[in-house]
């Protein structure tokens, strides 16, 4: 029996220490298979929706998200890594996803308009 658990004490799990949310983003934009398997075709169809001048919710992005988180883990292997992504945790980096698409979607429809108008 170790020292702390005859005092009930349950050491706490290391963490990591870096920003899992932007890491995990960056890592499906940069990443060059999960980009051009996974990333780039979902992120097409979002665009398309938008061309349809649909809304496209955070929850979308959900099981893109949890599959960049998969393939993260496996060629990341950290030890401090949970095993999920919490809930929480999925539904702040679909939010980001989202916005970000969004952005880029609307940044790229004004840019082709201006170079029309020249």
């Amino acid at each position: 029996m170790k020292v702390f658990e005859i005092f009930g004490y349950k050491p706490e799990a290391p963490e990591v220490d870096y920003d899992m949310h932007d890491d995990l983003m960056y890592f499906m934009n940069a990443d060059p298979e999960f980009y051009r398997h996974t990333y780039y075709p979902f992120q097409h169809k979002v665009y398309a929706h938008c061309d349809k001048d649909k809304e496209v919710s955070p929850k979308a992005f959900k099981n893109v998200v949890i599959k960049a988180f998969e393939e993260y883990k496996k060629k990341f292997p950290i030890k401090e890594l949970s095993e999920n992504l919490s809930e929480n945790d999925i539904k702040e980096i679909c939010e980001k996803l989202q916005s970000q698409e969004i952005n880029h979607y609307h940044e790229f429809k004004t840019k082709r308009a201006d170079e029309k108008k020249k």
